[in-house]
């Protein structure tokens, strides 16, 4: 598959989700767990990021897997196994991206430089991988599907990363110019559907944590868009994103923060006139998850 039909096959997927669902379309991927890469299962850091993390769970839902964990043939293979003879057609295509340098000519006079003057190319090398879901093999049956289950205290992850949060009002935000985040009281979260107040309460603190990560001091994201442009509302994709990824990490299933509804159109919209952009949003969004695990 060619680079364009790729990141065009991931935009439509995720738009028809979002149709689908609306704002609950990451819902099902919370409940499941971050993809997991069979190679690195045993390590700290088993996720799968970027946009491969949303290429596998847009597939696990799909076609309703079990497992979250999916492995190359030679992974699996590595592992003692095999992909099923009926599965082999039937692997989910993954992509790394890996930042290039090299040396080339100027092909036209250009500033101050000639044609044949050597100069420097950054570029981006893209290559395909096929992967399989543990459930088309026969090691299923060695990790289960993980889900929802907790790991660590979400109080002290928070804690870690040495964020100001203050109480009160009734509304949750982060205020970009004071570096701080507001939060209304936990005692005023309730139950949802399947989350009850305490995740409620949780989900919407890393989804203003994810928020934080763009401060000018940290990864420096656009933060100055204001209410109603696509930048504001892309910095609410990349903040549910990031909360979806950290609930995954820390075990909480909740539903998105209930303000992302008003985003939703506009983020069809975005996609719809420039795929590219799910590809900058959730690479923006494990950007920040890793640099709060960075803090633990």
């Amino acid at each position: 598959m060619k680079k364009d039909e790729y990141i065009n096959k991931v935009a439509n997927d995720l738009i028809k989700a979002m149709k689908t669902a609306g704002t609950d379309f990451m819902l099902p991927w919370i409940k499941t767990g971050m993809p997991k890469n069979l190679g690195r299962i045993k390590s700290k850091d088993p996720y799968y990021y970027g946009i491969n993390n949303l290429v596998l769970w847009i597939e696990q839902d799909k076609q309703k897997y079990s497992s979250n964990i999916w492995g190359t043939l030679k992974q699996v293979t590595d592992a003692g196994g095999r992909v099923n003879k009926e599965e082999m057609r039937k692997g989910t295509q993954v992509v790394l991206w890996k930042p290039t340098t090299y040396q080339d000519k100027y092909k036209v006079n250009h500033g101050g430089n000639k044609i044949g003057d050597k100069r420097i190319v950054n570029s981006v090398m893209m290559r395909f991988f096929w992967v399989y879901n543990l459930d088309q093999t026969n090691l299923n049956k060695v990790e289960k599907l993980e889900g929802a289950k907790g790991k660590r205290d979400v109080e002290t992850y928070v804690k870690n990363t040495d964020v100001s949060v203050k109480y009160g009002g009734d509304r949750c935000f982060y205020v970009p110019s004071k570096d701080f985040i507001q939060m209304v009281k936990k005692s005023k979260f309730k139950s949802t559907g399947d989350s009850n107040a305490t995740q409620n309460y949780y989900s919407t603190l890393l989804h203003e944590l994810t928020h934080w990560t763009g401060h000018e001091s940290r990864l420096k994201r656009d933060m100055a868009s204001t209410f109603g442009t696509d930048g504001y509302a892309f910095e609410e994709l990349v903040a549910e994103m990031g909360a979806a990824m950290q609930c995954c990490i820390l075990g909480i299933t909740s539903k998105p923060k209930k303000e992302s509804a008003q985003y939703l159109n506009s983020w069809i919209k975005n996609i719809e006139k420039d795929p590219k952009a799910i590809f900058k949003a959730v690479g923006k969004a494990g950007s920040a998850v890793k640099y709060i695990e960075s803090l633990q």
